[in-house]
């Protein structure tokens, strides 16, 4: 099977992280997502969840073990999105 390098339906395929990693995907609400193998659907496999000291990432279930998760993008997310989870908490400790 050949690995796709974009969903086939790009409407909801919006990432904000830098290169690229699909079929992983982070978005603009924290989510780390994953496509489905034909590239329409995605769902989140682990997300940042805020608390009073910051955000935590938390896993959905077994989805990150999910066989076509690529372990060192799924890092680089993790990395981006807590960066930005970071910088969003600061900000908004700073109002």
């Amino acid at each position: 099977m050949q690995e796709l390098k974009e969903p086939l339906d790009k409407r909801y395929y919006k990432p904000i992280e830098r290169p690229r990693r699909y079929p992983l995907e982070l978005n603009d609400g924290l989510h780390i997502c994953l496509w489905s193998e034909y590239g329409k659907f995605k769902w989140t496999i682990a997300y940042f969840l805020e608390d009073s000291e910051g955000y935590d990432l938390k896993f959905v279930e077994d989805r990150p073990l999910d066989e076509r998760v690529n372990w060192s993008h799924f890092r680089e997310l993790i990395v981006q999105g807590q960066r930005l989870a970071d910088e969003l908490f600061i900000s908004e400790r700073e109002r």
